[in-house]
């Protein structure tokens, strides 16, 4: 494959960082006193003032009010321990999806580098999500989705290791990279089946097998 010209390498920065600085300007447009948050946000945060309280996942019906989530624990837990540490329950979420977001475009950079991608354009390329409405609107709300992204996508970027390099530390790395995604959201299964086929397609069956084994053994001890 020919290499790309320097011009097209800088087009190409330019154009993943424009709508990465955009997307910046618009958090500080909203911030701090005009955040959208939705109700979705609201469980979030009331999961982690209870959990801040010392209750975790409190009963259905109760004299207190309502409970019952379909929610996964990582995030609030995270958040909630923030609380603790007297940080306001919005500012301290925030805090906590922006973190995640940025976990998120490191963990991108690091696989695409993995697949052969020039550090050059694996850095710009990273930000490019940024570009997209959903990521935008997300940065303005407190839940648990880019803390699940970023935990899948690390556990991608590992098990990409695992797969031409293997070693004790990748395979670790992204089982527990892909047990903490499933913590945050159990919808984030799709990362470990990826990575699995990934093997399986590259010959190599019995490290997937070991993947999704020691992943099924430990989510079904978390339950």
């Amino acid at each position: 494959m020919q290499s790309l010209t320097e011009t097209e390498r800088w087009l190409i920065r330019i154009g993943c960082l424009v709508p990465f600085i955009s997307s910046i300007a618009l958090m500080a447009w909203y911030w701090p006193g005009s955040l959208p948050q939705d109700s979705s946000s609201g469980v979030w945060t009331a999961l982690a003032q209870d959990f801040a309280r010392g209750v975790f996942y409190r009963p259905t019906a109760d004299a207190f009010g309502f409970g019952g989530t379909r929610y996964m624990p990582l995030f609030f837990v995270l958040h909630g321990s923030l609380i603790r540490v007297s940080l306001d329950p919005v500012a301290a979420g925030l805090i906590l999806t922006v973190a995640s977001l940025a976990l998120f475009d490191i963990a991108l950079c690091f696989a695409l580098h993995e697949l052969g991608v020039e550090w050059s354009l694996a850095f710009p390329l990273s930000v490019l999500a940024h570009a997209a409405v959903s990521i935008q609107v997300l940065s303005l709300q407190v839940k648990g989705d880019f803390l699940a992204a970023a935990l899948n996508m690390w556990g991608i970027c590992f098990g990409l290791r695992y797969a031409r390099r293997a070693s004790g530390l990748s395979f670790w790395a992204s089982v527990a990279a892909f047990l903490g995604a499933f913590l945050t959201k159990f919808t984030t299964l799709g990362g470990a089946v990826a990575v699995c086929g990934w093997l399986v397609g590259t010959g190599q069956r019995r490290r997937a097998v070991a993947l999704a084994g020691t992943l099924a053994l430990l989510l079904a001890g978390a339950f």
